[in-house]
C-alpha cells in the first residue's frame, strides 16, 4: 500500500502578513527570491515554508543563504544610518 498524502504549507503568519503565493504542483506556495525574501520587506521563508520539496539539507541551506542576506542587510541599514549622522567638515 501507498500513500500519497497532500503537502500543505504551515504559512498561516506569511499569508497574514501579506507575502505572495505562487502556484506550485502542490498548490499555493510562499514566493521567494534566491536569497529567501518574500514580497513582504523584512520578512524571508526558507525551508518548507518557501519549497515544499526541500529535504533537510536544502532547507538548511536556504536558511543560512537567508541568514547571510538578513545579515548583509542590517548592516547596510547600520552604515546608511551611521553615513546620515557624519558631520562633514
Amino acid at each position: 500500500m501507498f500513500a500519497e498524502p497532500p503537502l500543505e504549507a504551515n504559512d498561516g503568519l506569511l499569508r497574514q502578513l501579506g507575502a505572495e503565493q505562487g502556484e506550485s504542483p502542490f498548490g499555493p506556495w510562499t514566493t521567494v527570491d534566491a536569497a529567501g525574501r518574500t514580497s513582504v520587506p523584512g520578512i524571508w521563508a526558507v525551508g518548507n515554508a518557501a519549497n515544499p520539496t526541500a529535504l533537510v539539507p536544502i532547507a538548511a541551506g536556504t536558511g543560512a543563504t537567508a541568514a547571510l542576506a538578513v545579515n548583509a542587510e542590517l548592516v547596510a541599514a547600520e552604515i546608511a544610518a551611521t553615513s546620515s549622522k557624519v558631520v562633514s567638515r
